[in-house]
């Protein structure tokens, strides 16, 4: 067991170095033998922050395997001030794989959110968030793709208002259209597909044998 946790943990950790590993020689082998394939995978595997998904796939293996010594850090009082301020320079600093280290620090937030003795997440609006999260995560690209050419129009050149501006819109109007979406759109076509499912119970099954 303990092989197996040490392989996974070692596993999720490899992604990162892999994918750097990979966009450079990708990048490499383009520019010197000119192959505009190799150069485009380059830039898709760019995009493609899957060193951001093995993060939480971290913070996973390490509550399961390691839940008590996670939790105790978690209730560390310098833990939660740490992460915050780590997250507030972060968001207006930019440097290479920065939003790695952003992400690392997501990470410690979500888990310190959700163990015992953590932030207290169950109130209504976020069970709301919860409820229209597929509208959240299906959305916010074209609310993104809306908000950024409009903010940019404003001529703003601080940083940190920009990011606040950006930040505060794109989030604001992703609730606004999701939640328009599950009341006008999504709700109609659960409502249909209650309507017609078809639930056989147990005596009916049988009476029909």
């Amino acid at each position: 067991m303990r092989k197996f946790q040490k392989r996974t943990i070692i596993l999720i950790c490899l992604i990162w170095p892999f994918k750097l590993l990979l966009v450079w020689a990708s990048n490499f082998a383009g520019a010197t033998w000119h192959i505009q394939a190799l150069r485009f995978f380059s830039k898709w595997l760019v995009n493609f922050q899957i060193e951001l998904m093995s993060l939480g796939g971290l913070g996973a293996v390490l509550l399961y395997f390691y839940r008590h010594r996670m939790i105790a850090l978690m209730k560390n009082f310098w833990i939660k001030p740490a992460i915050v301020a780590g997250i507030a320079i972060l968001l207006n600093v930019h440097f290479y794989q920065s939003h790695f280290i952003l992400g690392f620090f997501f990470c410690l937030l979500i888990l310190s959110a959700t163990i015992e003795g953590g932030m207290n997440v169950n109130n209504s609006f976020l069970n709301y968030l919860g409820k229209i999260s597929y509208g959240l995560y299906m959305y916010h690209p074209l609310v993104m793709f809306v908000a950024f050419p409009v903010i940019h129009m404003l001529g703003i050149s601080n940083i940190i208002l920009y990011n606040l501006i950006v930040y505060t819109s794109v989030l604001a109007m992703t609730v606004l259209v999701s939640h328009l979406s599950f009341h006008y759109f999504e709700s109609y076509f659960t409502n249909l597909k209650d309507k017609f499912a078809i639930v056989k119970s147990t005596s009916n099954y049988q009476k029909q044998i």
